[in-house]
């Protein structure tokens, strides 16, 4: 690795957000290693979802810092922080009904001419742009196993396949750190080895880092590099997969009980 290049691909400080004077989140610290699997996992109400919010800009922090890439980002807004490659999705995908599969994905590309009036007498340059921008969406349709549906209405496909549709929207934004919210909540087990394999495929082709927020603590403990717990807005512990089960906070706050005994 470039030694210029920092290890830790994201890393929040003491952030705080509060509403109506409840801590949403507080004083909370992350690190991201670059590269890794990691996952944010907890009850519901901890603060984690609003951390994502965080992160992704949709919310500005109270106090604290979040570097990414060797980059402040406390304060930037969601389309600057986008622009760097922090992408995120949301619990519940969310297609555009009225537009086919494919024009989802290629409406997700980044830095299109069209967007700059300035750009009004370059009609070849816009034309580059979306010549491009549907081959990248094409690759990414073959990816997640939907270019039969291509052409079809968004608005026909099922909850698992809108995940699909929402994964590949993200990746067209080429993000080199993606933070998924809840991406298996709802989906059949069959669905969840699919998605497992396809992040697995775009991590790796892609050199991607992954932030999971996810309940399904089995898929978390197989699959994460790291993990950590979050309670009443705070950070409680992190660490490995195998230490979660065997921290007595984690197992009093969250896990209700041991899952196994000596």
């Amino acid at each position: 690795m470039d030694n210029n290049i920092p290890d830790n691909i994201l890393t929040v400080t003491s952030i705080s957000k509060a509403f109506n004077g409840v801590h949403a989140v507080s004083d909370a610290s992350i690190s991201i290693k670059r590269g890794s699997i990691s996952s944010i996992i907890g009850p519901n109400g901890a603060g984690k979802t609003t951390l994502f919010n965080l992160l992704s800009g949709a919310t500005q922090a109270d106090s604290g810092t979040m570097n990414f890439n060797g980059i402040a980002i406390e304060r930037k807004l969601s389309h600057q922080i986008a622009r760097l490659g922090l992408i995120r999705t949301f619990q519940g995908a969310k297609v555009i009904k009225r537009l086919s599969v494919l024009e989802n994905i290629v409406l997700a590309g980044q830095s299109n001419p069209g967007d700059d009036l300035s750009n009004f007498f370059f009609p070849k340059k816009r034309q580059r742009y979306e010549n491009q921008a549907r081959i990248d969406a094409e690759a990414l349709l073959e990816t997640i196993g939907l270019t039969a549906l291509a052409h079809d209405y968004a608005g026909i496909l099922s909850g698992g396949q809108r995940k699909l549709l929402d994964l590949a929207r993200a990746m067209m934004a080429k993000p080199t750190l993606l933070l998924l919210d809840e991406p298996f909540a709802g989906v059949n087990p069959a669905l969840v080895e699919k998605l497992l394999e396809i992040l697995m495929r775009l991590k790796a082709d892609r050199d991607l880092t992954l932030l999971l927020v996810e309940h399904d603590l089995e898929t978390v403990m197989n699959i994460s590099d790291h993990v950590f717990v979050m309670a009443q807005g705070a950070v409680i512990a992190s660490g490995e997969p195998a230490s979660i089960f065997d921290n007595e906070v984690v197992v009093d706050a969250y896990l209700g009980a041991r899952r196994h005994t000596a």
